[in-house]
């Protein structure tokens, strides 16, 4: 597992995220995935209706901190 502080990732692209990214992938039923398709895949407010799209950003002045097996945290 990751975490990093960041922004979101759709304007006004505010950095008051912080991420938690998961190695493994997490699934989720055919039915979850249809309902947040039907909820985002086009609506014009989330993105100009293409998605989460914004492209990968610099790192800057970011700390990247892994968690794993051998870690304190």
């Amino acid at each position: 597992m990751y975490h990093y502080e960041g922004s979101l990732t759709t304007p006004p692209c505010s950095e008051i995220v912080n991420w938690i990214v998961i190695h493994d992938p997490q699934p989720i039923s055919q039915r979850q995935l249809d309902l947040f398709k039907i909820e985002w895949e086009a609506a014009a407010a989330f993105a100009g209706g293409n998605g989460n799209n914004r492209a990968t950003q610099p790192l800057h002045e970011r700390v990247i901190y892994k968690y794993g097996e051998h870690s304190n945290s």
